[in-house]
């Protein structure tokens, strides 16, 4: 389709890393596996109004917007998580200087999204890693000055917000059933 819009998804905040192909589709299906969405108690997983969401290592509060540091959940992170960590080294990207200790998994269906936010600073350190499995999406980065940076996130890549990206740029997904992304080949349609 002819494009009305001039928006490129090349621009990237600063400190914002995109690792292309950093699960592989077996690692994928094996993480997408390890979330069992059929349990829906508390502390095992919650419906949102706009997505499921899972916690493992600390439950998130929603209505604090933080998590009780003396009461973690009885499920750790999973074992298939653990070769995420040294991946990163694999990629020369040393952003962790320890290992992660909460894992939000969101699921969303075609049409959802998540409202643009910052994640809250006293609940979550500096990185903040975000692993895109199943789909591709466009996630908008938003500055305080009215910027809108729209980034791509290929479907196995990993996105890591540190620094500028992660205090002071806020992200989100909006709630859509497609993107129509342009490349230097046309344009993909992203769902």
């Amino acid at each position: 389709p002819v494009l009305e819009s001039s928006l490129t998804y090349d621009l990237r905040p600063p400190g914002l890393i995109l690792l292309e192909d950093f699960v592989t589709e077996q690692e994928e299906e094996s993480l997408l596996n390890c979330v069992d969405w059929s349990h829906t108690e508390h502390k095992l997983g919650q419906s949102l109004k706009l997505r499921k969401v899972k916690h493992f290592g600390y439950e998130f509060h929603y209505d604090i917007n933080n998590v009780h540091k003396d009461s973690p959940l009885t499920q750790n992170i999973p074992e298939e998580c653990s070769i995420l960590l040294p991946r990163l080294k694999e990629r020369n990207c040393n952003v962790m200087s320890l290992p992660p200790d909460q894992l939000t998994v969101n699921q969303y269906q075609p049409g959802q999204g998540i409202p643009s936010h910052v994640d809250t600073h006293s609940a979550f350190e500096d990185p903040i890693l975000s692993l895109s499995l199943g789909t591709p999406v466009v996630m908008e980065f938003k500055y305080q000055d009215g910027q809108n940076v729209p980034v791509y996130l290929p479907q196995r890549s990993l996105l890591v917000m540190s620094g500028e990206s992660r205090y002071l740029w806020s992200h989100g997904i909006s709630p859509r059933k497609t993107d129509i992304v342009p490349t230097p080949c046309g344009t993909l349609n992203s769902s």
